[in-house]
């Protein structure tokens, strides 16, 4: 039996975006230097697995600078997609 191929959805957020974001939570451990070595440290060791996916032709990119309701309609209408494939 055939086992279907990896699909992985990515949502590419500027920087500024996803600070701002994390920062409106208000969470006790969010503070902008904290957020910032995330983000450093996601850029460093989890985002080259993006580009592993990307090269096997198996990666969705979604603009997550948007709305969140239309992140959300992005993304549902890439899960329908990738559903049908």
């Amino acid at each position: 039996m055939k086992q279907p191929s990896p699909q992985v959805i990515n949502f590419k957020v500027a920087t500024e975006v996803l600070v701002e974001r994390m920062l409106a939570r208000g969470r006790l451990d969010d503070n902008e230097h904290t957020i910032r070595r995330r983000l450093q440290v996601y850029q460093q060791e989890t985002a080259p697995v993006v580009n592993f996916y990307q090269q096997r032709h198996c990666l969705t990119n979604i603009d997550g600078n948007l709305a969140v309701a239309e992140v959300a309609s992005s993304l549902a209408r890439s899960l329908e997609v990738l559903k049908t494939a």
